[in-house]
């Protein structure tokens, strides 16, 4: 899977988008960071695969943390709309390769690629980044404080502060300081100076608040929907295999 995808703004003003739904328009973007994953960059499509398999509509509920009526509706509106094609029975997406390519003299490479491997040292106790990362690191204490009053506190390690600082910059401050306030309401034992800040919980945690304030379904545990099946309107599986 590759470092970074591109988002055009395309997908938000294209006149074969202006009729789509709020929900396929904000789960579209999950379904694009799918087709990364395999995509090897020498052909325009990308499928909904995992390794190597196609994914079913369940297995994409899982992968999404959407619920099951939710991708339902959502992919028959992309499909519909040419943005998503079916080819063997693997949805996919046909201009893929088109929009994610880097044009001759306009491309953008990750830093690491730009200096030729050259290390790069910033230092993360100085400046506005030295600021921000003291700040999210204190508001996290602060609720860990008020979650368990025992608790004692974290010191902030030159490892913590780097995991801190990748957030922030990866993120910003504001959805920083939402992911904590997230953990403090629902998984306040996620406060630990360590679970909160590794990207895999961060992603997963932001993709819930948005989904939330966009008013979608958030399927509050994937791996219930692993398997295909009939779902009901609030996600639950109710019956057999599509």
């Amino acid at each position: 899977m590759f470092k970074w995808l591109k988002l055009h703004l395309s997908w938000y003003t294209s006149p074969s988008h202006a009729d789509l739904s709020p929900e396929a328009l904000h789960v579209g973007p999950f379904l694009l960071v799918l087709a990364s994953r395999e995509w090897r960059g020498d052909s325009p499509w990308a499928g909904l695969i995992r390794w190597g398999r196609p994914l079913n509509k369940a297995q994409i509920s899982a992968e999404t943390r959407f619920s099951l009526p939710v991708v339902d509706r959502v992919l028959e509106e992309l499909e519909k709309s040419g943005t998503l094609e079916r080819r063997g029975g693997c949805w996919g997406f046909p201009n893929f390769g088109e929009f994610q390519s880097c044009p001759a003299g306009g491309s953008y490479l990750p830093i690491e690629e730009e200096k030729r491997g050259e290390e790069i040292r910033v230092d993360l106790t100085k400046g506005a980044i030295g600021e921000q990362v003291s700040a999210l690191w204190d508001m996290q204490e602060a609720l860990r404080k008020e979650a368990n009053p025992t608790a004692r506190k974290l010191k902030l390690t030159p490892a913590r502060r780097s995991a801190v600082a990748a957030r922030l910059r990866e993120d910003g401050y504001e959805a920083c300081e939402a992911v904590l306030r997230e953990y403090a309401q629902n998984a306040p034992n996620w406060l630990n100076g360590e679970t909160n800040w590794r990207p895999k919980n961060f992603t997963r945690t932001l993709g819930t608040i948005g989904a939330r304030r966009s008013g979608l379904q958030v399927v509050p545990n994937a791996s219930e929907y692993a398997e295909p099946g009939v779902y009901d309107s609030a996600g639950n599986r109710v019956g057999g295999a599509e």
